[in-house]
């Protein structure tokens, strides 16, 4: 069989997973939330490639419009029905209008996907709108990566030096958050902050060039063993780094000349079919 872009984007995925999972020792469900992060930046730097692959450049103005209308209407209907609850759980349950008051509070820095601003102030916990300050980290970040990759991708090697700065992007945002959890800043500040929680959504742009992910999930096991991985997030930033290195390596040095020969092993109508879907 040829090369299947499909099959590049769920091995990436996985090892992505994989490397969340591994690399930092967080609760099981920030553990998610980082799984999440690789997963959406996997699959929006993917469509970024492909829109720039069949069109020769990509158009940030729809790129943006797309994301309003996938994300705003349910996110209004999500925003009502939290209000709905907040003021029924006063009523039902006898509770006081704390929560009510937050999730008011809430509703503007929702809306406007900056919710994890106050989080990290501690300013508010969001009541029951708090869990959009992922939400929020991933759509600042999307202000900024697509005008990016637009200029990279105009560039020689662009989709290489794409993946490049997103990888050096990840490990230096675990790397912050390593250096400021040593120094005793707020646990608030460490996992609502973007600059310092962007890692995952950058591992998953860097793993959209999706054929280096089968090096990256082969060699980062050993790696982490060597390093002596017992949780500390400088720990899951340096074994980060060197599974990537690893993997870029080996792909460049290691795995293309093989690849390459694979051609003399396909059959004329499997060639035609390679040629018919590139």
């Amino acid at each position: 069989f040829g090369h299947l872009p499909a099959l590049d984007g769920i091995h990436a995925v996985a090892a992505g997973a994989g490397l969340s999972r591994c690399s930092f020792g967080v609760p099981w469900w920030e553990r998610r939330c980082r799984r999440f992060f690789v997963l959406s930046g996997f699959l929006i730097t993917s469509l970024l490639l492909v829109e720039h692959d069949r069109r020769g450049k990509i158009d940030l103005r729809s790129f943006w419009m797309r994301r309003a209308l996938r994300l705003y209407p349910a996110l209004v209907v999500a925003i009502a029905g939290a209000l709905l609850l907040a003021w029924l759980k006063m009523p039902i349950f006898g509770a006081t209008n704390r929560s009510l008051v937050e999730t008011l509070k809430a509703v503007p820095f929702t809306l406007f996907y900056t919710m994890n601003i106050p989080r990290a102030a501690g300013w508010s916990g969001g009541g029951m709108l708090g869990h959009a300050w992922s939400l929020a980290i991933e759509e600042q970040f999307y202000l900024i990566w697509p005008v990016v990759a637009v200029v990279l991708l105009k560039r020689r090697y662009g989709v290489i030096r794409v993946a490049q700065i997103a990888a050096v992007g990840a490990v230096d945002s675990a790397a912050l958050r390593a250096g400021l959890d040593a120094g005793g800043v707020r646990s608030e500040l460490l996992h609502n902050a973007t600059f310092s929680h962007i890692d995952g959504v950058l591992a998953g742009c860097a793993l959209a060039v999706g054929r280096r992910s089968y090096g990256l999930y082969i060699y980062h096991w050993p790696i982490f063993v060597f390093i002596g991985m017992d949780g500390r997030l400088l720990d899951g930033a340096l074994g980060f780094a060197a599974a990537f290195i690893a993997a870029w390596f080996s792909f460049a040095v290691i795995e293309q000349p093989f690849l390459r020969m694979k051609g003399s092993w396909t059959t004329p109508s499997e060639r035609v079919a390679q040629a018919e879907t590139a």
